[in-house]
């Protein structure tokens, strides 16, 4: 959280499981303190449908259960980024 109030970013990866905080904890202080436009991706090894759908809940833009695989991450990375900072003129 103390990187997050001194620095800007694009995008947010997170796992649900971090040591201090849940994931959760961290992405519902983003939404309450953040730019709303900055994507936040769960990226973690918790998979059930409940999880899934509390993630999302709470405001996650998009949700991947590892192991990932690489070209996936990127294309939704890609895809996110694309969608919270579109180019002018589209």
């Amino acid at each position: 959280l103390l990187r997050l109030r001194e620095e800007n970013f694009d995008l947010l990866l997170l796992d649900w499981q971090l040591p201090d905080l849940s994931g959760k904890e961290v992405l519902t202080w983003v939404r309450a303190n953040l730019d709303r436009r900055v994507p936040v991706m769960f990226v973690t090894g918790r998979g059930a449908e409940e999880d899934i759908v509390d993630g999302l809940a709470t405001g996650a833009d998009d949700y991947m259960i590892k192991p990932v695989r690489r070209g996936e991450l990127l294309a939704r990375t890609a895809s996110l980024l694309r969608r919270a900072y579109p180019e002018p003129g589209n």
